[in-house]
């Protein structure tokens, strides 16, 4: 049982099995009960039970088999259907990840064997588990959760749809079919917080041109400061919008078009004394520098306490991508800013080549590729400083030819759900110290975390091969694969790689000669200034101005631009407001300044209609609108790129 590696017996009966499932009728059909309990402690005897569904009550023995993470073969035997439908079958399993197969009712079913989590939640680990984005009972929700728990997760992320909470003014459902409040409130039983995440508008507070985000951003503040009372205990952060670049979520729109929602919520929390920290961005690694930088521009970096991202490409492609951000959020005197990598998953190439075997063995390569791809993910956000990391997504979950979820539709474990665990078994709460000084392929890389006296190193490689091996000089205490089996050091006394990660366990004193330190980390947090209840909102006339996220291009060449603003008070009191508008070009910049105070009354909004001067700018210009109040504070400005149309 030790060292377990792909065999080609174990390949010939797993192919056996998958042309049964494959081929035969499925009579009988099995769902699990309690969905927790293929969770299970490793080397200690435990219980899994399903209700069985028979057209054929002659059928009281059902055969099964259990194999192990490579699918060798690790028990085959037979179990008898108990008088209550029920199917009862005792396992004892060493540490590691197993699915049980029964090609009588064409299903398997994943099991982690690992030791329950038991210090407290290490606040690094997330997952995005969106079990209020299906409707599913509760009893099944509630295991999930438990499931969660037990893997030593802290925070979830969910999704909110606000138009289905907010169906008219003052009018509220928390339920809906999707059992918001129940669900959050199961999270609190079970000691874990909520990312919340929402990315919709009610349909009465939508404008016309069909702008995803309101278009009275008092009504929003009013309807958010509800929803942040009943529901902020609940929560560990929100985070406002999903991907806002991308058409679907943003409609395509400019980047000062989403800040300006993200000011209202920061204004809206901040109103009813939350201290809950607030992200804007989850930003996909495709966005435009031109968005990035407009919602800089915008202030966006001065209404959040974290930017998040998402990474679905391959593993090696992530440092980089953090680096970009850090360089952004420097360039903005933002540098302390927290980065939380709010999906991260895997679009791994093993999942789109077809195997030379059969469909069975392509599977098996995508899901340990995906595994893969995530746990890499984890060990280069935690060294690389990102402050929290939600794998994408718990849930079965198919987006186009991708399909994702840490569990299967059978809501058991899926093999990256029994990596990601063992990735919080072996981190949590260790601190990143940097590398070690190896003499090898430059494939392979390492890092090196420690707790107390206890050294941790991950070895990871960008070419898995069930023959990867590394050679450690070092003595070591133990080695584990990537669902935490226990690996052997071979024969030629090299450390094997053949999931593409491993995790070597040392001590402080046997790396002291060949780490190489990390650099310093990030330290200490951005404080945001109180924000201003006044926003400047570009109310974006698609009659005058194409909008896509790179800016605005006017339909007509002209001599000046008319660009519709909103004034919004979000305060209790009644507000004044001057304007400055500069005008920014290859040719230099024109200031215009409006010294006249635009009185806008409490929770309410004025429009006014601000023209710029466009004689013989050329190409693309930058409008830059500040604002300046005497007694509140200023808002961020409002900043629009745009060109003419030739």
């Amino acid at each position: 049982m030790k060292n377990r590696q792909p065999i080609h017996i174990g390949l010939c009966i797993v192919l056996f099995f998958s042309l049964l499932i494959q081929c035969a009728p499925s009579p009988v059909q099995l769902t699990p009960l309690r969905h927790e309990s293929f969770f299970i402690s490793p080397d200690k005897r435990s219980t899994l039970t399903w209700s069985i569904q028979t057209q054929r009550k002659s059928t009281r023995h059902l055969g099964y088999e259990i194999t192990d993470y490579w699918d060798n073969p690790v028990i085959e035997a037979e179990a008898g259907i108990g008088p209550s439908d029920t199917l009862t079958i005792p396992v004892e399993l060493p540490q590691g990840f197993y699915i049980i197969i029964f090609p009588q009712s064409n299903q398997k079913f994943g099991i982690v064997s690992m030791p329950a989590y038991r210090d407290a939640p290490d606040p690094f680990f997330g997952i995005d588990s969106a079990l209020t984005s299906i409707r599913i009972d509760n009893t099944l929700r509630e295991s999930l959760i438990k499931t969660l728990k037990r893997s030593g997760i802290g925070i979830a992320r969910e999704r909110l749809f606000w138009h289905q909470i907010s169906l008219a003014r003052n009018t509220w459902d928390w339920q809906t079919p999707f059992r918001f409040d129940e669900t959050r409130n199961l999270y609190k039983k079970h000691g874990i917080h909520v990312l919340e995440l929402f990315h919709d508008t009610p349909d009465w507070m939508a404008d016309n041109n069909k702008s995803p985000y309101p278009a009275n951003l008092p009504e929003a503040a009013a309807s958010w400061s509800i929803i942040g009372n009943r529901w902020h205990s609940l929560w560990g952060a929100l985070e406002i919008w999903n991907e806002p670049e991308l058409p679907k979520f943003g409609g395509d729109l400019p980047a000062d078009q989403y800040v300006a929602m993200v000011k209202t919520l920061d204004y809206s929390f901040f109103r009813i004394n939350s201290t809950l920290p607030i992200g804007g961005g989850a930003f996909t690694e495709f966005c435009p520098d031109t968005y990035l930088e407009t919602c800089a521009q915008n202030g966006l970096l001065n209404h959040i306490d974290f930017v998040s991202i998402h990474s679905f490409m391959p593993p090696e492609n992530l440092p980089p991508l953090i680096e970009k951000y850090r360089l952004l959020l420097a360039k903005y005197n933002r540098s302390n800013l927290p980065i939380w990598i709010t999906e991260a998953g895997a679009w791994a190439k093993e999942c789109t080549q077809r195997s030379l075997f059969n469909k069975h063995i392509q599977l098996t390569r995508c899901a340990q590729a995906k595994a893969r791809d995530i746990c890499i993910k984890a060990v280069e956000s935690r060294a690389s400083g990102i402050e929290k990391f939600f794998p994408f997504i718990l849930i079965p979950f198919q987006e186009s030819d991708h399909y994702h979820g840490l569990v299967s539709e059978q809501y058991t474990p899926n093999r990256s759900m029994a990596a990601y665990c063992q990735t919080i078994k072996a981190l949590a709460h260790t601190r990143y110290a940097g590398r070690l000084s190896l003499n090898d392929n430059t494939s392979i890389s390492n890092r090196v975390f420690l707790k107390d006296e206890k050294c941790i190193i991950v070895i990871h490689t960008t070419e898995p091969s069930p023959q990867a091996e590394v050679h450690l000089p070092i003595p070591v205490l133990q080695i584990e694969g990537i669902d935490g089996r226990s690996l052997q050091i071979n024969g030629a006394g090299n450390i094997p790689i053949p999931d593409g990660i491993t995790y070597v366990f040392t001590t402080v004193d046997h790396i002291q000669n060949r780490l190489i330190p990390a650099e310093k980390a990030i330290t200490g947090r951005n404080t945001s200034s109180r924000p201003s209840p006044l926003i400047i909102q570009h109310l974006a006339d698609k009659n005058d101005a194409k909008a896509s996220v790179n800016g605005y291009t006017l339909l007509k060449d002209t001599a000046q631009w008319t660009i519709p603003v909103r004034l919004n008070n979000l305060s209790s009191t009644p507000q004044a407001l001057s304007l400055t508008v500069n005008t920014i070009s290859g040719t230099g910049m024109r200031k215009s300044k409006h010294p006249q105070l635009i009185d806008i009354a409490p929770n309410n909004c004025k429009d006014v209609a601000v023209t710029v001067d466009l004689k013989d700018l050329g190409g693309a210009f930058t409008i830059h609108i500040s604002g300046h109040s005497q007694n509140t504070p200023d808002p961020t400005p409002l900043v629009c790129n745009a060109m003419v149309q030739k």
